[in-house]
Formats: C-alpha cells, structure tokens, sequence
C-alpha cells in the first residue's frame, strides 16, 4: 500500500500543477460582456465559467494528494513503533 500512496500523491501532485497552470492561464483571457471568447484561429469559445470548474477541480486535486501523503506518514508511523 506504501507503493501505491506515494504513486498516487505524486499524480495528484502532477495534475494540481497542470490544473493550477490551466487556470492561472484562462483567468488572464480577455471575456467579453457574456463572459466568452471566441479564438478564431481555433475555432473554440472560451467560457469563463470554466475557471470555476477548473479551480474546484484544483483543490480536489490538492486535498487528495495531502491525503495520501498524510495516509503514508500515518502508516510509517504506525509500523515503526513496532
């Protein structure tokens, strides 16, 4: 399980990075008045919705991470003292 924890905080870790990255990245869009963008290099519209959903994904992301770092020092602990 020890494995598997640490594995398991390292890609919440990395994907926190990338969900930070993403939304540090569409909070500086220029929205209009409707709160879209629309690249028409792309052909996509941004929504600035997305942000919130991006951030709340974040912090999913960070809280499950801490969580399976506090689970490893828990069971380090744990089987030292034996």
């Amino acid at each position: 399980m020890s494995v598997l924890s640490k594995l398991l905080a390292i890609v919440f870790c990395a994907v926190a990075v990338l969900l930070a990255g993403l939304v540090w990245l569409r909070s500086k869009l220029p929205y209009n008045s409707e709160e879209r963008l629309f690249d028409r290099e792309s052909s996509i519209v941004y929504h600035e919705q997305s942000v919130t959903a991006y951030s709340t994904l974040l912090a999913l992301s960070l809280m499950l991470s801490v969580l399976f770092v506090y689970f490893e020092f828990k069971t380090k602990q744990g089987t030292s003292g034996d």
